[in-house]
């Protein structure tokens, strides 16, 4: 290991990689459960920065774009579509079942050479509740949140 470093409370999302800073190496982009994400310098360490993305308590972010500029912008911010272009981004899609952002409704997106965009999709909420509810070991609160999109 290169490097370790604490950036808040427990990380509970998989890291992103990517080169945020035109450097040639790729950064770490981690978020943590107070709904905080961080950037770290991928051979250093070093904070890059740092957002508020979601509420605490949310497990994953929410779905959005940060920008080159390090602004986060949810899909609802940017018309559901983000522009491909010269400036470099991070996309986080949401999840197709748990989305975390207060929509119960799955998110994907769609990607082509220009643009990504985000589409919403009904699903059958209350028989994946049930699903959850019925399986052994799994625990009740994963599925009770599922209602609210969280």
């Amino acid at each position: 290991m290169a490097w370790e470093r604490q950036v808040g409370r427990t990380a509970l999302s998989e890291p992103a990689l990517a080169d945020l800073n035109a450097d040639g190496v790729l950064d770490v982009i981690v978020t943590n459960i107070t709904g905080e994400a961080a950037a770290l310098h991928g051979s250093t360490g070093r904070v890059l920065w740092r957002r508020q993305i979601s509420a605490k308590g949310l497990r994953s972010p929410l779905p959005g774009v940060f920008t080159e500029d390090y602004r986060f912008l949810t899909p609802e911010q940017v018309g559901q579509t983000v522009t491909l272009g010269q400036q470099k981004m991070v996309v986080n899609i949401g999840s197709v079942g748990q989305p975390r952002d207060r929509n119960p409704r799955a998110c994907y997106c769609l990607v082509d050479e220009s643009r990504v965009t985000w589409r919403r999709v009904e699903y059958d909420v209350e028989a994946t509740v049930k699903a959850i509810l019925d399986a052994p070991g799994l625990e009740n609160f994963n599925a009770h949140r599922l209602r609210d999109g969280r």
